[in-house]
């Protein structure tokens, strides 16, 4: 018994950390998937600054840039990831044939029970919960994201003539 429930509190404790890497894994994978549009977004909220008088669009690119990171992460916080899915995760990752996800749905009391946790907190013992949830991050796409966010740096940093013009006009309403 005393075995059993330490193969538990293993697997458990376990699962608990790749449900931790998981979440952070999506918050990645989804910033990478949202990102460049975000970027370009913001680049065509900057150049339309250059180009409008209007002085809200320069603090739009930088809020839209916050305002999506923020939501993601707080997203990634809040994500519930079921043991079984963290199981199922760490199983394919793994290549443990299931044992992680036949080890939580057998009662451990039973003889067979004690066997299947007994290997699957085997399987576990010593491997890193990063292993079981890898990031992946497509270099094209960070890439493309990276120079775009850059051009629009640069851009909203550059000279804007709009600027000029809507000094003129505050000028003009005080006078």
């Amino acid at each position: 018994r005393v075995g059993a429930l330490r193969a538990r509190v293993t697997i458990a404790t376990f699962l608990s950390a790749v449900r931790r890497r998981l979440r952070r894994t999506w918050v990645v994978a989804t910033w990478a998937w949202i990102a460049p549009f975000v970027a370009v977004v913001a680049l065509l909220l900057v150049t339309a600054a250059h180009r409008v008088s209007a002085a809200w669009l320069e603090p739009a690119a930088v809020a839209l840039a916050v305002g999506a990171a923020v939501v993601v992460a707080i997203t990634g916080l809040v994500l519930r990831i079921p043991d079984a899915v963290a199981a199922r995760a760490a199983d394919r990752q793994l290549n443990t044939k299931d044992a992680l996800a036949t080890a939580l749905e057998v009662d451990p009391e039973s003889a067979w029970g004690e066997r299947v946790h007994r290997r699957a907190t085997t399987l576990i013992a010593g491997v890193e919960p990063r292993a079981s949830a890898p990031i992946h991050l497509p270099a094209r796409r960070v890439g493309l994201t990276a120079s775009v966010a850059l051009i629009a740096v640069v851009v909203a940093l550059g000279p804007n003539h709009q600027e000029d013009r809507r000094r003129e006009r505050a000028e003009d309403r005080t006078a």
